[in-house]
């Protein structure tokens, strides 16, 4: 059997397989073609630290002058610079080299964005929905952009979904995983926080009404 009936009859398998390879697609073109950086936030708050950090393992960022010190969370930079790290040891020594890897990482993560819409609409509509929002997340045209640069408030958008899904089911299991992923998303992006808050309101409201 040839690759392309192939890719068909995994395609026709399950509803997920098609976006996902677009979205990979799409995702791996953005990350190698488009090296650059969306806003300064980007740069400043992400790469900026994760520079320093590689250059001097002691560098305090909260005190130091670079924006966003001691108001933005280190998880992100942390992890950009283990990518950092990993490119070294890879042996890329040019920035287009290390970027594309940094992006081509990211870009994988945010394909969990393509499952976790998948389920959540197919939890709260129906079907049809529910692949309307994968391809969504697969190829609208920020998402392959925005799901392989540096934003944080596209990386909170993976677990901030999951959090999304799992609220829909009335198990306590089910809640608190919910709550440990929203919480995941409002480390990652404070002001996520105020979508945690309406969750929290729409989960209240539903079990009043269920409970009494």
């Amino acid at each position: 059997m040839t690759l392309l009936p192939r890719l068909r009859a995994a395609c026709a398998a399950h509803p997920l397989v098609a976006p996902l390879l677009a979205g990979a697609l799409a995702r791996v073109v953005a990350a190698v073609v488009g090296v650059g950086f969306h806003a300064r936030d980007d740069y400043f708050h992400v790469l900026e630290p994760a520079l320093r950090w590689a250059a001097d393992p002691s560098f305090d960022w909260d005190s130091s002058d670079v924006p966003g010190a001691g108001i933005r969370s280190h998880l992100v930079p942390r992890l950009v610079w283990l990518l950092l790290r990993a490119a070294d040891g890879l042996g890329l020594d040019t920035p287009t080299s290390v970027l594309q890897l940094v992006y081509l990482v990211v870009g994988a993560y945010s394909l969990t964005l393509i499952p976790f819409a998948w389920l959540a609409a197919r939890r709260l509509c129906d079907e049809r929905a529910a692949l309307l929002a994968a391809w969504l997340m697969a190829l609208h045209f920020a998402l392959p952009y925005a799901g392989t640069k540096l934003l944080i408030e596209a990386m909170a958008m993976p677990p901030l979904l999951a959090g999304v899904w799992l609220a829909t089911f009335p198990t306590f299991r089910r809640q608190l995983a919910a709550g440990l992923a929203i919480g995941l998303a409002v480390w990652l992006r404070f002001q996520v926080g105020v979508a945690a808050l309406a969750i929290a309101a729409v989960v209240g409201w539903q079990a009043w009404r269920a409970a009494g």
